[in-house]
């Protein structure tokens, strides 16, 4: 191909990536431009990034705490996307300055966490959807994701920790947006219908009082909380070095809710009943609710004696998921009622 035509491609590419995520570092338009190449594109992305600034196309700042150097786009840059069909917006007014000083976004650890991520995502074959781009698009959501993954038929609902958050006002709806995505109960976000929950963390964060953070532990906790019912969250637990992510390794676990381990133990200290002897039909109570568990076949079963919701009754693997599937039932009822 024309180096022309190349180069003109490479420009076009690493500006509309401006566009999507607001600001980048060459660490991350390496991965998005040149994923899988010598350095993950890193020496690539400089190289670019020197004829972007003669031409003008973007403009560079420097993050606090040798974090690196990241890129906006400027003037030029902005018309030459138009040129191309896509409306775009300067980024001369990310960050604050004061006397003479740029200061970047209070967000800014938090962002290049989530930037880290979303490239490594998109190198391993996901396309993905800034913060940035979804507020564009749609903001009359209650919770906006920090970013969305999609692969096929799979729609990846991503939240990034980086700060402690302590307050309800805080932690309800975060957890609460995690467990409706993870179960597919949540809004469609910019035209897509997320049925995966993710959270990336930093392994090695720590707090003001560098003390570390289990930011792993705290969103488990606060989803066994508000969950009615079970959920599966893909833990993305990320090694950074000076802020930006090194590696990434993902991890799926099914977090049981608090409501629903209270009602099997409930369950459990009235006794499983055996009514008949000669089948293996197994009855408790929870108040005034009879639960049923049995075993035919097909395998084993659970359900709510009288209940006319059939959404109640449902297969398990084994006598112990029978037993904590009727308990969740219970507990989604009691959370409807």
């Amino acid at each position: 191909m024309d180096s022309f035509i190349t180069r003109n491609n490479n420009d076009l590419k690493a500006l509309f990536a401006l566009h999507h995520f607001v600001w980048l570092r060459a660490h991350e338009l390496g991965w998005l431009l040149w994923p899988g190449t010598t350095r993950d594109g890193y020496t690539q992305a400089c190289r670019a990034a020197k004829s972007w600034l003669e031409r003008e196309l973007v403009l560079a700042r420097e993050l606090p705490d040798g974090a690196g150097r990241i890129f906006v786009l400027a003037a030029a840059g902005v018309r030459k996307l138009h040129d191309n069909g896509i409306t775009a917006t300067s980024g001369k007014d990310v960050g604050t300055i004061k006397n003479g000083q740029w200061h970047p976004p209070i967000t800014w650890k938090h962002d290049l966490l989530a930037h880290g991520v979303l490239v490594r995502l998109h190198a391993d074959g996901w396309n993905v959807i800034t913060e940035a781009t979804i507020r564009r698009r749609q903001n009359n959501l209650i919770k906006i994701p920090d970013g969305l993954a999609i692969k096929g038929d799979k729609v990846m609902w991503i939240e990034v920790e980086q700060a402690h958050k302590s307050s309800y006002r805080d932690t309800k709806p975060l957890a609460q947006a995690l467990s409706f995505a993870a179960l597919g109960q949540i809004n469609p976000v910019a035209g897509y219908h997320p049925n995966m929950a993710a959270v990336a963390f930093d392994v090695d964060a720590c707090n003001a009082q560098l003390h570390k953070e289990n930011h792993q532990g705290r969103v488990k906790k606060l989803i066994q909380r508000h969950s009615r019912t079970a959920v599966e969250i893909t833990w993305l637990a990320c090694q950074t070095s000076r802020h930006g992510v090194t590696e990434m390794t993902q991890s799926v676990e099914r977090i049981e809710s608090d409501a629903a381990l209270e009602v099997l133990q409930k369950l459990n200290a009235c006794g499983w009943r055996k009514p008949d002897p000669d089948n293996t039909l197994l009855e408790s109570n929870y108040g005034s609710i009879i639960v049923e568990i049995w075993e035919d076949e097909y395998g084993w079963h659970f359900g709510i004696r009288g209940d006319s919701n059939h959404e109640s009754y449902d297969d398990a693997d084994n006598i112990s998921e029978a037993k904590i599937g009727v308990a969740r039932a219970i507990a989604a009822r009691i959370k409807r009622t």
